[in-house]
């Protein structure tokens, strides 16, 4: 039994410590992205966004993240939650496509968030379009808003696992089983 327990203390060590890993991996990204000023932290063709207003509730909410994955125009459908540049700004919005509609120029898209009275009041060219909704990350915005606001929170999760890593050897040592003897009695 005392084997058995200390195998799963061991286990739940190893995959522990890789979630700690993983996180303060995915910190330390986000403070270089915030450093260097890249527009959206991005893998690939994959991008992620802080959601700031409540205009695309129940769907998404302020503090949420969502991850996009750029996609061709000729895909896009209505329905779609697409990521884009807002006409004439810079300003990233993340809306529902309410209609398409191909052009001479590339395929047009009228958007509305989904907690807003009416659509937005510009259409929005395929050249504008950053991706596609891929996920919504419940409140991962507000943890990468404090790791953008305070650097040192990436030394959070560091510290934790190393903490953590610590009472688990204390208890590995607690529990792990006496080596079992091969030398035999010669009397």
């Amino acid at each position: 039994m005392k084997r058995i327990t200390y195998e799963i203390i061991r286990w739940i060590g190893i995959g522990l410590t890789a979630i700690f890993a993983i996180i303060s991996a995915a910190c330390a990204y986000l403070l270089i992205c915030n450093a260097t000023g890249m527009e959206a932290p991005a893998l690939g063709p994959w991008r992620m966004y802080v959601v700031l207003s409540d205009s695309m509730v129940p769907t998404m909410r302020t503090g949420d993240a969502i991850i996009t994955r750029e996609t061709a125009a000729e895909k896009l459908e209505v329905g779609d939650v697409i990521t884009f540049r807002a006409f004439e700004s810079e300003t990233i919005v993340t809306h529902r496509i309410t209609a398409k509609e191909k052009t001479a120029a590339g395929h047009e898209f009228r958007t509305k968030g989904d907690n807003n009275n009416a659509e937005d009041g510009f259409v929005t060219a395929e050249s504008r379009i950053i991706g596609r909704q891929a996920a919504v990350v419940r409140g991962l915005g507000r943890l990468v808003e404090a790791v953008g606001e305070r650097p040192y929170m990436v030394a959070v999760p560091v510290l934790m696992a190393m903490a953590f890593q610590f009472l688990l050897g204390v208890l590995e040592r607690k529990l792990r089983p006496a080596k079992e003897s091969t030398e035999v009695d010669s009397k």
